[in-house]
């Protein structure tokens, strides 16, 4: 394909190397950074006093209120991270995250393709079988009331109903930073959609402002629900399964979380 139909989106919060900015067409970012000539700056009061428990996810509910004006005329959106992108072919090195691979960044040169602005399909973060399912590693790694006060008010809002409640905490799969990958418009519109009226649970009596790594409790939320409802959308025929490789970018085997 030689038509440029894909809007390549970089969500960070450090400044981006050169070689990364190229194939950024537009970053957002919680503060004003070194990056691309194109940048919207996102605080987290956007979303109000607990706005930082959504991490990367304040960006994007921000490019969903602003949807039409940016991304119209695309027929793909690329979405990745200062460090992590979803890439069609298996490269890289194995690291302390076992779904995913590692390559440093003056290897990024050698994978342009990558971040091709012509795309002809979706491609989603490769899912993964963690023991216990999605909410046994949701309790192995964070606070388990969180996710059952979440679904209680997933129901509540009529987002699911309460088997589509049961499914998703039942489900074996995972995929991790489902965020992150090429979505056609139409699909990212639809789960941004869904996304935002979720996000109501930080203005909930069920939200529990967390500290430490665990402040960051609506992004962790969010991004198991981001998985399960791109597995719904495959199970339906709303998408294709067409599942990428995790890369992230690093020169260390052992990838910290972000704080």
């Amino acid at each position: 394909m030689s038509t440029s139909n894909t809007l390549n989106i970089c969500l960070s919060h450090v400044p981006l190397p050169e070689s990364l900015c190229a194939h950024v067409d537009l970053m957002i970012a919680p503060r004003l950074i070194i990056g691309p000539s194109r940048v919207a700056v996102v605080d987290d009061s956007y979303f109000g006093e607990f706005g930082s428990s959504l991490s990367e996810y304040s960006q994007l509910l921000w490019l969903y209120d602003h949807f039409d004006a940016i991304v119209s005329k695309y027929d793909y959106i690329r979405i990745f991270q200062y460090r992590r992108f979803v890439a069609q072919n298996e490269f890289g090195l194995p690291c302390s995250q076992p779904w995913a691979k590692r390559i440093r960044m003056d290897e990024l040169s050698q994978h342009p393709n990558e971040f091709s602005r012509s795309c002809a399909g979706e491609l989603f973060n490769r899912p993964f079988h963690f023991n216990g399912g999605m909410l046994g590693q949701y309790a192995s790694a964070h606070v388990l009331e969180d996710i059952f006060n979440f679904s209680k008010f997933l129901i509540e809002e009529s987002i699911f109903d309460p088997q589509r409640a049961s499914l998703f905490l039942k489900e074996a799969l995972m995929i991790p930073s489902g965020n992150i990958g090429t979505f056609r418009t139409v699909t990212l519109r639809e789960i941004l959609s869904t996304l935002k009226q979720a996000a109501a649970f930080l203005r909930s009596s069920y939200f529990v402002p967390r500290s430490g790594y665990q402040r960051r409790v609506m992004g962790f939320l969010l991004e198991r629900l981001t998985s399960y409802l791109i597995l719904m959308r495959i199970a339906d025929c709303a998408s294709e399964p067409n599942f990428g490789h995790y890369i992230i970018i690093s020169n260390d085997h052992i990838i910290p979380n972000t704080e």
